[in-house]
């Protein structure tokens, strides 16, 4: 089975160095690895362990240089399997980071229809707007028409039945008219 791919901070804690230099052995070419990106946009180094061991052999090879232990380095295997266990939850974390971008991203997509649609209604909503007013404007009208007219009815009920029979302008007339007959026959 092929040894499990190594993070920054395990290959320093192996080598016995700072992260920051097994960065800059990464970025030399002294320390094999590739840098993948995550979910989150960040890229991650993932180092072989081949090629921590190759170095670590370099390194203590060379004129009998010793090198003071890094920070955290001789960790126990309780420690390790800590540190195994916080990178798997951080890679599950990034996997639901990466989740919520891909999220974030689909609503960025709907926004501009929803945008248009929120646009539509609202002018749809000003056009019915628009048009109760004008139906609002023509009831009050109505309204005034028949009041008028109840006015006008109200008056006509007032007058006598003859009024309301002839009219009132005919009676007068009727009057003048029978005035003046009379008087044709007087002469």
């Amino acid at each position: 089975m092929a040894d499990p791919i190594l993070t920054v901070a395990q290959a320093a804690g192996d080598l016995g160095l700072s992260t920051r230099t097994v960065r800059r052995y990464l970025q030399k070419g002294r320390l094999g690895g590739t840098k993948q990106v995550v979910g989150n946009g960040l890229a991650e180094w993932q180092i072989e362990p081949g090629s921590v061991r190759n170095l670590k052999a370099e390194l203590a090879g060379q004129a009998g240089r010793t090198r003071p232990a890094a920070k955290g380095a001789g960790r126990s295997d309780a420690t390790a399997a800590e540190v195994r266990a916080m990178n798997q939850r951080l890679a599950e974390l990034t996997q639901v980071m990466a989740g919520i971008v891909a999220g974030y991203a689909e609503t960025q997509k709907l926004l501009p229809a929803a945008a248009a649609e929120l646009s539509q209604a609202r002018a749809e909503t000003s056009k019915v707007a628009q048009e109760r007013d004008e139906a609002q404007r023509r009831a009050e009208g109505l309204q005034a028409e028949n009041q008028a007219l109840r006015e006008a009815l109200t008056q006509q009920q007032r007058a006598s039945w003859w009024q309301r029979l002839f009219g009132a302008n005919r009676s007068k007339e009727a009057d003048r008219d029978g005035h003046d007959r009379r008087e044709d026959q007087v002469q």
